[in-house]
């Protein structure tokens, strides 16, 4: 993912905008977002498991991506290197 001996260089990356509505993920910002995932938020201990249609992905300005998510869902976190919901 980079050319140094670490990861720092992504933690330099400017930042983006994410916006999610439970079924699209749509960075709204003016630069590449960089490996999102989306994480079920709920305590571990909690039953069941939130499954995601489409997980760990990157997405251009503008880009949009439809997200099947199914299970108990409940609060959601959606991040990545540059960017967060």
């Amino acid at each position: 993912m980079t050319r140094t001996d670490d990861l720092a260089p992504l933690l330099d990356l400017p930042r983006t905008e994410l916006a999610f509505d439970g079924g699209t993920l749509r960075n709204t910002g003016a630069v590449a977002a960089l490996g999102v995932v989306l994480e079920d938020a709920r305590p571990s201990d909690d039953p069941g498991w939130v499954t995601f249609s489409d997980n760990a992905l990157d997405l251009l300005p503008g880009e949009t991506r439809e997200i099947e998510v199914a299970g108990p869902v409940g609060a959601l976190r959606v991040e990545g290197w540059n960017a967060r919901v």
